[in-house]
């Protein structure tokens, strides 16, 4: 069973996120910073992690926090969560490591699909 880390400070849309996943098969955990996620994916490693590109104040934690991942090693997959679509998202898939995108309001049937695209063979 895949495992994912799901990042995002609203916590109720961590909730329906992991519900969802966790119905699709998967095993599911939830953190509201990266600081938590960095600390999550060190001590049991996820094959995918949902992050939220704007966590609390800081319009660019969710950036800082692919970055970080990358930086300490990380070779799954990361779908970023995000209001808007432009040139600075292929930036960050290039520069970032960022694998996709789900763009708000995220519905469930498309989470799942992006998952299970993101993970193929991984099930």
């Amino acid at each position: 069973m895949a495992r994912i880390i799901i990042v995002d400070d609203n916590e109720q849309v961590a909730t329906v996120f992991q519900e969802i996943l966790e119905i699709a098969g998967y095993e599911v955990e939830r953190v509201t910073n990266v600081p938590e996620m960095l600390v999550k994916q060190i001590s049991l490693p996820a094959d995918l992690i949902v992050l939220d590109l704007v966590l609390g104040d800081n319009n660019s934690s969710g950036i800082v926090g692919a970055l970080a991942l990358r930086g300490v090693g990380y070779k799954g997959k990361v779908v970023a969560v995000t209001g808007g679509l432009d040139q600075t998202s292929q930036m960050l898939k290039d520069s970032a490591g960022i694998d996709g995108f789900l763009l708000k309001p995220v519905y469930g049937s498309e989470l799942t699909a992006e998952v299970n695209r993101q993970l193929g063979d991984s099930l």
